[in-house]
């Protein structure tokens, strides 16, 4: 398949590219999505490879090997126009870091390899929610939703309480992942508030809590659990 994507890419450094589907292993089923009538099922993996990147000396590197991933799969996607036609608005529109194309060798659908800020909570459950809520960031002004380690912050303050949740002010050492021109950068010792969901032992209740605190808030303003 060839196709000119100088129009396209969004990125600097990072080559989008054809990757084969045998370079894929732990793919699992995390969601399903329905787009404006495009039909799509989204898992994790972890690519063997890992990304392909042009350095500032015009030399071709590979990037971190056996990388998690997020695979948008594009059901009924063997029309290799209409093909073409999404990817180019993906990467025309959305801002989330593409790593290039690859295809079910048993269904035939088409693949699209992104990134995935994850970092792991240890809890399967909360992993695969977060990864579905990255995989809906679609503009630049999204914040990229991830798993924050508490000792990420610091000078922690209550400064409300009522109902089932306390308030806190704190500085987030590492800060937000933000879209700057050609990458994701991070805003380090952000000021943020923590909103402690009382009771939230059962994890079905508080998920449910997060998302509609997330779906409530047009600014997309919830960086993360923690």
């Amino acid at each position: 398949m060839q196709f000119n994507w100088a129009s396209s890419i969004k990125f600097e450094k990072l080559v989008f590219e054809w990757i084969s589907y045998n370079q894929f292993c732990e793919i699992k089923e995390i969601s399903k999505e329905i787009s404006k009538g495009d039909f799509s099922t989204i898992y994790s993996a972890i690519r063997k490879d890992g990304p392909l990147f042009l350095s500032w000396d015009n030399e071709y590197k590979r990037g971190e090997l056996y990388q998690e991933v997020i695979l948008k799969c594009l059901n009924n996607t063997q029309n290799i126009d209409a093909l073409l036609n999404n990817v180019k608005a993906y990467l025309n529109k959305y801002l989330n870091i593409y790593y290039g194309i690859s295809q079910n060798p048993d269904t035939k659908n088409y693949i699209l390899v992104q990134n995935n800020f994850l970092c792991e909570s240890g809890n399967k459950q909360i992993d695969d929610f977060i990864q579905q809520m990255q995989s809906k960031v679609n503009n630049e002004n999204d914040m990229i939703f991830e798993w924050i380690p508490y000792n990420r912050f610091d000078e922690i303050k209550e400064i409300g309480k009522g109902g089932f949740s306390a308030v806190y002010s704190a500085i987030w050492k590492d800060g937000p992942l933000l879209w700057n021109t050609s990458e994701y950068v991070r805003e380090s010792n952000k000021k943020i508030a923590l909103k402690c969901l009382d009771n939230s032992q059962n994890i079905n209740e508080f998920l449910n809590e997060v998302l509609i605190f997330s779906t409530n808030f047009n600014d997309f303003s919830f960086f993360s659990l923690i």
